[in-house]
């Protein structure tokens, strides 16, 4: 696919598309059902079916039991943290191969000119982006997050707190489900506006062709001053 039919190349190599992100017409007044309707294929088509289908395969077979749960101990602790650094190896690790590594893609439709290995920067660790992003990524990044989710299984397991099943809430669960998503953007968006003043749209290091723009746009902070 050229990527010049649908945006253009300044001269340092940074691809832009010719037209911006749209806002998802559930957010558009007056609301249109047609428009609704044209719009959803794409809220779960790839992304959203892959991230539900992973974590259904991770709840059904690679969740220990309830009654291990009950009580924390070392094994199952150590079971969540290993089986979370392989999602990431898996998930993050194939992208990065396949984008960075191996470039297929090569420079199409990506917004960033430059490779993160062929550059260094005092910014980061070792002033290596990969190196930086590997070490933020399992000595900080997973290890709270296997800490958050230990926490939210044992406290399910021991009936802390309100919980419900789907067989119990069919209807109220998989609406819940489908406004997740959208709750993660605008998550993402507040909770980063939170740490800089200064909020502008930057290109990630690679991206996808125009219509999947909304996975491929990151926010950038200056939090200089």
């Amino acid at each position: 696919m050229d990527d010049l039919l649908y945006g253009k190349r300044n001269k340092l190599g940074d691809w832009t598309p010719n037209e911006p992100s749209r806002i998802a017409p559930i957010f558009v007044w007056p609301w249109s059902l047609a428009a609704f309707f044209e719009w959803l294929p794409g809220y779960f088509l790839p992304w959203n079916v892959c991230f539900i289908a992973l974590a259904t395969a991770v709840w059904f077979f690679a969740t220990p039991s309830l009654e291990t749960m009950r009580t924390l101990a070392p094994g199952w602790i150590a079971f969540i943290w290993v089986r979370n650094m392989a999602i990431v190896l898996v998930v993050y690790g194939s992208l990065e191969l396949w984008l960075c590594a191996k470039r297929r893609q090569s420079g199409r439709f990506k917004y960033n000119g430059h490779w993160p290995s062929d550059r260094t920067s005092k910014i980061f660790l070792f002033q290596s982006q990969n190196v930086d992003n590997f070490i933020r990524s399992f000595g900080t990044g997973i290890p709270i997050w296997t800490a958050y989710e230990v926490l939210i299984l044992h406290a399910w397991a021991n009936g802390w707190g309100p919980w419900t099943t789907f067989a119990a809430h069919p209807i109220w669960l998989a609406a819940f489900a489908l406004v997740l998503p959208l709750y993660h953007e605008a998550h993402f968006l507040l909770h980063s506006s939170a740490h800089s003043r200064a909020v502008s749209l930057q290109a990630r290091t690679f991206s996808a062709p125009p219509h999947r723009q909304s996975v491929t746009l990151v926010v950038a902070f200056d939090a200089s001053g």
